[in-house]
């Protein structure tokens, strides 16, 4: 990893990076984020970012295989700002 950062801290500083470069110009394409924390935690996260992403206008791509991840017809919020 680089500069001897743990997966979350590296994850974290990967995110900040997106975030601070993406427009709406830009397809992010975003697999397993937050899976260097606990479930519950790792929504939080996800659904933080993908609200950010939602507010550049960039189109994310969202992927997950956990069985605890909810399915995103369970965030109304987030649907009606796409």
């Amino acid at each position: 990893m680089e500069r001897s950062l743990s997966t979350f801290s590296n994850e974290m500083v990967s995110s900040a990076m997106i975030l601070g470069i993406a427009s709406s110009e830009s397809l992010v394409l975003i697999d397993e984020l937050g899976r260097a924390t606990s479930p519950k935690e790792g929504v939080g996260i996800s659904h933080a970012i993908a609200e950010e992403l939602i507010k550049l206008k960039v189109s994310p791509v969202q992927s997950s295989f956990r069985a605890y991840s909810r399915p995103s017809s369970a965030s109304p919020s987030l649907l009606r700002k796409i």
